[in-house]
């Protein structure tokens, strides 16, 4: 599919997934659809929608995950290893876990953070972690001129 219908695709669902996350604080129909109202009309949402960032999903992963807390730490803690896609994110969840002292949740994070890194390691091999490792570090080349 074009990069444009992809990037429209990407927004809704992420947008929807958003929306579906907090609707677990909602109590009823109406206070739902003013949380997506509210969330569609926010300055930081027509940013994401301009520039294809990636803020819906991330929003989602988090307010999802400790949303679910209580009801479904295993789900909960899985959706918020999936923010290891943002590194700063993937230092923050286990501090506010072990502060929760939610550890099943966040055993299910490292498990499913574990996963994910598995499957990009079987899929891109080893040498993107190793550059990774290396633009953090502040050691490349990369870095330097930046």
């Amino acid at each position: 599919m074009p990069f444009w219908v992809a990037q429209a695709v990407f927004l809704a669902l992420t947008f929807a997934a958003l929306a579906a996350a907090t609707a677990l604080f909602a109590r009823d129909a109406p206070r739902r659809w003013r949380f997506a109202l509210s969330m569609a009309l926010c300055p930081a949402a027509a940013i994401t929608v301009c520039l294809g960032q990636n803020a819906f999903l991330t929003a989602a992963l988090l307010i999802g995950g400790f949303g679910l807390a209580e009801r479904r730490p295993l789900l909960g803690g899985a959706l918020l290893g999936l923010l290891t896609v943002k590194p700063q994110l993937c230092i923050m969840v286990p501090v506010a876990l072990v502060a929760l002292r939610q550890w099943r949740m966040l055993g299910a994070a490292a498990a499913s953070a574990l996963l994910l890194m598995s499957a990009s390691v079987a899929l891109f091999g080893l040498e993107p972690w190793r550059a990774w490792i290396d633009l953090m570090s502040g050691g490349s080349a990369l870095y330097r001129k930046w």
